[in-house]
C-alpha cells in the first residue's frame, strides 16, 4: 500500500505485462468507389424530407469510425455537408440528429444489422445510435 493513498493498490509492472493482452485488430475499412459512383448517379431522396429540403442530396455515413462505404452505413440527406439536413447533422444539430435517428432506427434495419456486425452485437449498436443520433 501506498503511504499517501491507503487504499491504493500497487501493482508491479511484471504482473501488468503478464495480464495484458493485446487489443483487437479493427476490421479494415471497406473503400468502394464503384458503389458511391453508381448511388450518385441513381441519385436518392432525402431521409428527412420535408418542406425545408434542397434540391441537392449527398451521402452520409452513419458511422464514420470506419467510414465504410457499403448501402448499410450510407444515407441520403439533403444539401451538402455543410448545408440542408446533411450540414445540419454534421453540425449535430440535436434535433435533426434525433430525426436522423428515428427514421435510421424504424425504416433502415440495415443499418443496425452493420452496426451490430461491426460493433460486436445489438446492444453496442443501440448504444452508439443513442450516443450519436439521439435514437
Amino acid at each position: 500500500m501506498h503511504e499517501r493513498y491507503p487504499f491504493t493498490k500497487t501493482v508491479s509492472s511484471a504482473k501488468l505485462l503478464r495480464d495484458a493482452r493485446p487489443d483487437p485488430k479493427p476490421a479494415p475499412v471497406v473503400r468502394d468507389p464503384a458503389l458511391l459512383t453508381a448511388l450518385h448517379a441513381r441519385g436518392g431522396v432525402c431521409a428527412l424530407a420535408d418542406a425545408t429540403c434542397e434540391r441537392v442530396v449527398s451521402l452520409h455515413h452513419v458511422s464514420k469510425h470506419p467510414k465504410d462505404d457499403v448501402r448499410a452505413n450510407l444515407v441520403w440527406l439533403c444539401g451538402s455537408g455543410t448545408t440542408g439536413h446533411h450540414g445540419r447533422v454534421e453540425a449535430w444539430d440535436a434535433e435533426v440528429r434525433a430525426r436522423l435517428g428515428g427514421v435510421l432506427r424504424t425504416r433502415r434495419p440495415d443499418v443496425t444489422a452493420y452496426l451490430a456486425e461491426r460493433l460486436g452485437g445489438a446492444e453496442r449498436a443501440a448504444e452508439f445510435l443513442q450516443r450519436q443520433y439521439g435514437a
